[in-house]
């Protein structure tokens, strides 16, 4: 699944509407919820991040994905209204950008469920500093509370 996830979460991106808004897709057997993060200045993504569940909400991961350049020392992480720190370790790169990825709790996604704000945060290559742009919220609470639906 490792190696096919970015696939499938660039084809279910792709049809997004809004690269502010989470959207939610369901399989057989997970669901993905998804955002992109798009860096206006410098035209390319910031990051993707994806929740992909269980439609009982056990089994949760969370996956950033970063464009290449990133410090793979350093971590990945989602930080939820300046405190709660979810980070996630770099597994493999692709040419076009690097996986992390962690399991979430059930507190995790309640957390994320009622965020007033999420950031994402990675350290590029040589950076002292981490480099942070905001989430969107819209959408991300009902797509987690539609997942625990059967």
């Amino acid at each position: 699944m490792k190696a096919l996830f970015p696939v499938l979460v660039s084809i279910f991106l792709a049809t997004s509407a809004s690269a502010a808004d989470w959207s939610r897709d369901c399989g057989d057997a997970r669901c993905l919820i998804a955002t992109r993060l798009v860096d206006p200045d410098a035209d390319r993504i910031f990051a993707t991040v994806v929740i992909s569940l269980n439609h009982d909400r056990t089994d949760p991961v969370l996956v950033i994905l970063t464009p290449l350049g990133v410090a793979m020392r350093a971590q990945a992480r989602l930080v939820i209204d300046g405190e709660a720190t979810l980070e996630t370790d770099f597994e493999v790169c692709f040419p076009d950008g690097c996986q992390s990825q962690r399991p979430l709790t059930d507190a995790d996604l309640e957390r994320l469920a009622s965020a007033t704000r999420i950031s994402v945060q990675y350290f590029g290559f040589g950076r002292d500093a981490p480099s942070s742009a905001d989430l969107g919220l819209d959408g991300l609470a009902d797509a987690l509370s539609a997942s625990q639906a059967p």
